[in-house]
């Protein structure tokens, strides 16, 4: 939605915002948790309070942006849904990137290390001690 679009929007106009939602199991009296999580799509319902120019601003006074990459309300469930569905194949995508390194590290440390794995961490081991030996005896020389 381009600024030139807002001609259109008028004071009370409801926009759409769609959101998914995590609630708490709720904890017990000794302050454990106490069942398991859910979860909700929400369609939230923003009435508009004001129009400017290149912005509207709600009747709880949140300013939105218009025509931005990252738009947090819309003038129809339509754009609203298609921006939730976007958001969520980012975050799907992030998320997959993330699974993946973790894979990837779990088979690294669970592999067995040969030899020259071996020798190559005691190599670097051996150069941190000389590295930390020199820099104690030029503190010493300092002082």
């Amino acid at each position: 939605m381009s600024p030139t679009q807002l001609e259109g929007v008028s004071v009370g106009d409801v926009w759409y915002r769609v959101e998914d939602r995590r609630y708490a199991g709720g904890v017990n009296e000794f302050g454990t948790p106490d069942g398991p999580w859910s979860s909700a799509v929400v369609v939230l319902f923003i009435r508009i309070g004001m129009v400017h120019q290149k912005s509207v601003r709600s009747d709880d006074g949140r300013l939105m942006r218009v025509g931005v990459k990252r738009q947090w309300a819309w003038p129809t469930y339509e754009l609203a849904r298609a921006d939730f569905l976007r958001r969520k194949a980012a975050q799907k995508s992030i998320l997959s990137a993330r699974i993946r390194h973790i894979e990837k590290c779990l088979r690294t440390i669970s592999r067995r290390p040969d030899s020259a794995d071996v020798e190559l961490a005691q190599a670097e081991g051996r150069l941190q001690l000389e590295v930390r030996e020199r820099i104690s005896e030029v503190l010493e020389r300092a002082d």
